[in-house]
């Protein structure tokens, strides 16, 4: 029988926990909710669950992480677990030994709506393609402007990279349309011509792991704005890392 994919919430039932676990729920994920390393891997086997991810607030999780986590790995026969740090931010000689023990991922506080879609999203689909898996993408609060055919709409950023964007939209623009696209940077508005590369619109084909909206890739990027794009995906990404 397959085994049901859940993520997992592991540490003691504060509220930062308590309130990210029923945020994840709120985003269609089965969400384990457990103390211990050794109610984790009992409930594995209980109800014949993989874990695709697990959230930890790591400095009060075990001494020896890194042992710790392989050991929830194997036992919980949850081989590709992606391990997700929140919490406060660390400084630096923690943060080594997160990566050291094989933590790949963070969501430091305060987490953005769609910073936790966005790394649930890569924890969950590790092996697949993305629209833009060539680029560097990170989410990125803020707001575009597209034009089509003449009119104007206002739409939120899910995720941007130097070679395009996820923009959240009731009313995306169908595949294959070209639009303009208007990004406000700390150095000033950047225009682009844009191609719809799919859109997610509710129906039976909807990507419920993905906000409404539409995957865009810009047209001839000059050098100055790739390098001002990178810049603020950079920025955004390392705030998701390790």
């Amino acid at each position: 029988m397959q085994r049901e994919r859940a993520i997992a919430v592991l540490g003691d039932h504060g509220a930062l926990l308590g309130d990210l676990a029923e945020r994840v729920r709120a985003l269609d994920h089965r969400v384990i909710r457990v103390k211990t390393l050794e109610e984790a891997i009992d409930f594995a086997y209980e109800r014949n669950v993989e874990y695709a991810a697990a959230f930890i607030e790591p400095m009060g999780l075990a001494y020896d992480l890194a042992e710790a986590l392989y050991s929830l790995r194997v036992q919980a026969n949850s081989p590709d677990m992606c391990f997700i740090a929140t919490g406060e931010a660390p400084d630096d000689e923690h943060r080594a030994t997160l990566r050291e023990a094989g933590v790949e991922r963070a969501l430091w506080t305060p987490i953005a709506d769609n910073a936790l879609r966005f790394q649930l999203n890569a924890a969950m689909s590790r092996h697949t393609q993305d629209f833009l898996r060539c680029d560097t993408r990170a989410p990125v609060v803020g707001q575009a402007t597209v034009t089509v055919g003449g009119r104007r709409k206002l739409v939120s950023i899910y995720s941007l990279s130097a070679g395009g964007a996820f923009l959240e939209t009731p009313r995306p623009s169908m595949s294959g349309a070209r639009v303009e696209v208007a990004l406000l940077t700390p150095d000033g508005e950047l225009s682009f011509d844009a191609n719809v590369l799919y859109t997610n619109v509710p129906g039976n084909l909807s990507q419920p792991t993905l906000p409404i909206g539409m995957a865009v890739r810009f047209e001839d990027v000059g050098r100055t704005a790739w390098d001002t794009l990178r810049a603020i995906v950079t920025s955004h990404a390392r705030c998701l890392s390790v």
